[in-house]
């Protein structure tokens, strides 16, 4: 006789620690295209304008290997936790920075943490989600990554208007802050 597992509907902790998950995933996410449409408002030095956009995504790509063989070694929520930090961490510095080379290296602190941010999302999704629902978690995670780069030229260019481009960047290090405390199991 088979063990039933709970339902996801029942397990109000589990949904919370989802919302959660999926929540930094966008946050995350959007953060891409953030910077690419502010930065030709902030730009006073346009050399290294093309450098705050790109410096970003490759730092995910190179990341998410090492993310991976640390998932394998160490807890992923304690793994997760400090990729949230950092990229928490990098876009305080990008936000804050004074000019364009500290500007470029909170942008790769914050790719770095994403990628961290993305691989330990699915692999918290197949850790405590139960058979049943994992295939549309994953489905909505990826639509997600899919959906939040233009969500985010559009938050983007809003708050550019209105000279507070920082509030889109600080958003998900006030977020990453909140979902840190919510400790998933």
């Amino acid at each position: 006789m088979s063990a039933q597992l709970p339902s996801l509907q029942d397990n109000h902790r589990l949904q919370v620690v989802v919302a959660a998950l999926f929540l930094t995933l966008f946050l995350a996410t959007i953060d891409q295209t953030i910077v690419g449409t502010v930065a030709p408002t902030l730009a006073t030095d346009t050399r290294y304008i093309d450098l705050w956009t790109i410096t970003f995504v490759p730092m995910i790509g190179v990341f998410q290997i090492l993310y991976s063989h640390l998932h394998s070694i160490f807890s992923i929520k304690i793994v997760y936790l400090l990729a949230i930090h950092l990229f928490e961490l990098g876009s305080v510095i990008y936000t804050t920075a004074p000019n364009s080379i500290t500007m470029m290296f909170g942008r790769a602190i914050a790719g770095a943490g994403a990628a961290g941010i993305c691989t330990g999302g699915f692999e918290l999704i197949g850790k405590i989600i139960p058979l049943d629902y994992f295939l549309s978690c994953i489905g909505i995670m990826l639509a997600i990554l899919s959906f939040a780069p233009a969500v985010g030229i559009f938050i983007g260019s809003a708050f550019t208007d209105r000279s507070i481009w920082q509030c889109p960047i600080l958003c998900p290090y006030l977020y990453g802050c909140a979902s840190a405390s919510l400790k998933p199991a």
